[in-house]
């Protein structure tokens, strides 16, 4: 393949995963928006009225298992995009950069899952504060994992180059 089509395919696949951490990055101030909505509008019907020991047991339950979603979307990140795994696995640029964008989305929604269970709290138990934190706890999960462009092109290089040597 021609570095000009390599970089081509690398610079969609780029667009591509920076729209995916643009909207990720969005969808938690939507979630805290939309709990100002429901409190400002007097519009929330909480789903069961929860005494204060076991809204706090289910806040830090979900607490936890944000953490844990977190890491596992770390542990993905890492195993799915090692180099010696993507040149052994794919035999084309084209299906590098679609991998790396699948597995982008895939890290990111685990991220998200922390300002979902931060909405579902707050339709429960009605408290927007903790809603907040979770949701600033997804935004600093997915900061963490922001994509890097280089590892990308190092990706799609490597198997350019084994594509070439095969080809």
């Amino acid at each position: 393949m021609s570095d000009s089509a390599e970089s081509r395919i690398g610079e969609a696949a780029w667009k591509k995963i920076r729209l995916l951490t643009v909207l990720m990055l969005a969808a938690p101030a939507l979630y805290v928006a939309l709990g100002g909505v429901f409190l400002a509008t007097g519009r929330l019907a909480r789903l069961a009225r929860l005494d204060e020991r076991v809204s706090d047991v289910v806040f830090f339950a979900l607490v936890a298992a944000s953490v844990l979603q977190f890491l596992l979307a770390v542990t993905l990140r890492r195993s799915m995009l090692r180099e010696s795994r993507v040149v052994q696995s794919f035999r084309s640029v084209g299906h590098v950069a679609q991998h790396c964008t699948q597995v982008y989305l895939l890290s990111f929604a685990l991220c998200q899952g922390a300002a979902v269970m931060g909405l579902v709290y707050f339709l429960i138990s009605g408290n927007l504060r903790r809603l907040v934190l979770l949701a600033g706890a997804s935004v600093l999960f997915l900061l963490v994992l922001l994509p890097s462009r280089l590892k990308l092109e190092t990706l799609m290089r490597a198997v350019g180059r084994r594509e070439a040597t095969e080809g």
